[in-house]
This record gives structure tokens, C-alpha cells and sequence, in this order.
């Protein structure tokens, strides 16, 4: 089977981000999709010093975004945002016993000169798949040719058929609008996401669902490697 996935972009993914993605063979990212305010298209969580999550947030300009499609947003440079989170990272996780390790990793992207939010969201994923030695093939919608009229399930079939793919994976929470017997008239099996928290060691009491950042900077990359891909296995 030709496995795929459909995902908006996000921004320094979580976890469960990763684990899609290393479920498949095509990973395609939605960036034409419109950005929805307060998305992790533009910013993800992290952990402060003492436990308590927070948002690094990408500052954009606002004006008229929910007309426009990812791909057309444009950074708000006159902001600092990458000095911001380099800050809230320098305050908060350098004391870790492998910050200097993953930092040396993560850095470009805070002294990178980026104008769009495409293409810093883009390498922040290009980024942990790297780190996590994740196969799948990434494919940008915008990359591909097909009716751009197309919504919901339709627009998903056909993308699909554009990367010959016979099997979809999909989230949990699509359960409430895919029709999939769309899908498997269209000789396209469909399953959802197996995904559980991985649990591992931070700083204080244990806080799901942060960036991917958080277990690399508490554990660093190669172990961070091993709770990643066994908790995988165990759940594939």
C-alpha cells in the first residue's frame, strides 16, 4: 500500500504531529488551507522553568489573513519574534544536560532572515523530521495540480490520487465529517491515528502535548529518538 496523510502546516510540531507523519509514505502539507486564528500554523507550546506551558508565537501581519491562504502570509519583522523565543528557550531550558546539543540544532531558525510564514513554519518540520529520522516523502498542495474548488472529502480523494496513493490516514477528530465510503469507492482504505501520549522526563510534573522541542531539549536527540520511535512501534 501507498500510504498518506493530509496535514495543515504547524509550527515546531507536537508529537502526535511526527507520529502521522512517520506512519506514512506521503505526507501531504495543506499550505493553501486559510489560517484559523490561535493555530498551531503559527506558534506551538513549550514548558517554562517551572512546569507551566507556554506559547511561542510567529508574529504575522493580521490584516485581512482570513481571506488569504498560508502561503500568501508575510511576517511582522517589525516585531522581534525570533529574539522573543529565543529568550523564553534561553531562560527556560538551558540549564538542561542537553541544551547546547539541540540548540545547536534549532538555532538557524531564530537567526534566519524569513519573510513568509510558510517558510519558517516549513523548516521548523523539515527540521524534526531530520531530527527523528522520519522517511515519509513531504508534498506540498500547492505543488500539485488539481480543481482548487474541490472541499472537505472530495478535495482529500483527489489529493490523494495526486501522490497514488491507496491508503489515507486520518486524525481522530475526523471522524465526525469524512465519509469513508467516498473514500473506498474510490479504491482509497481509510484508517485513523493510534496515538497516545508519550510520557518522558521534564522538568516537573509531566505536561502532554508540547513541541517536539521540549522531550529533545529534557532528553536530547538520541534518546529522544528512542522514546519517539518505540513508543511508535508499540502503538503500529
Amino acid at each position: 500500500m501507498n500510504k498518506c496523510a493530509i496535514h495543515q502546516p504547524h509550527y515546531f510540531p507536537w508529537l502526535g504531529y511526527l507520529n502521522k507523519m512517520a506512519s506514512v509514505h506521503k505526507f501531504i502539507l495543506l499550505d493553501e488551507a486559510q489560517l484559523e486564528k490561535q493555530s498551531p500554523m503559527y506558534r506551538n507550546k513549550l514548558s517554562t522553568w517551572d512546569g507551566q506551558e507556554k506559547y511561542i508565537t510567529v508574529a504575522f501581519q493580521k490584516k485581512g489573513f482570513l481571506e488569504k491562504k498560508f502561503s500568501e502570509l508575510m511576517l511582522e519583522n517589525e516585531i522581534d519574534w525570533q529574539e522573543r523565543q529565543k529568550s523564553f528557550i534561553f531562560n527556560n531550558y538551558k540549564k538542561e544536560e542537553f541544551f547546547r546539543e539541540v540548540w545547536s540544532e534549532v538555532e538557524f531558525i531564530f537567526e534566519k532572515k524569513y519573510q513568509s510564514l510558510k517558510d519558517v513554519t516549513l523548516d521548523t518540520i523539515y527540521l524534526e523530521k531530520k531530527i527523528f529520522h522520519i522517511e515519509a516523502e513531504i508534498v506540498l498542495q500547492s505543488s500539485l495540480e488539481y480543481n482548487r474548488e474541490l472541499k472537505k472529502n472530495d478535495l482529500l480523494i483527489s489529493l490523494c490520487k495526486k501522490v497514488d496513493a491507496d491508503f489515507y490516514l486520518s486524525g481522530n477528530g475526523a471522524r465526525k465529517y469524512m465519509d469513508v465510503a467516498l473514500f473506498e469507492r474510490e479504491g482509497i482504505t481509510v484508517d485513523f491515528q493510534k496515538y497516545s501520549v508519550i510520557q518522558y522526563p521534564q522538568k516537573h510534573t509531566f505536561v502532554p502535548n508540547l513541541s517536539a522541542l521540549d522531550l529533545l531539549f529534557c532528553c536530547g536527540i538520541n534518546k529522544a529518538n528512542d522514546i519517539f520511535w518505540e513508543n511508535f512501534h508499540a502503538q503500529n
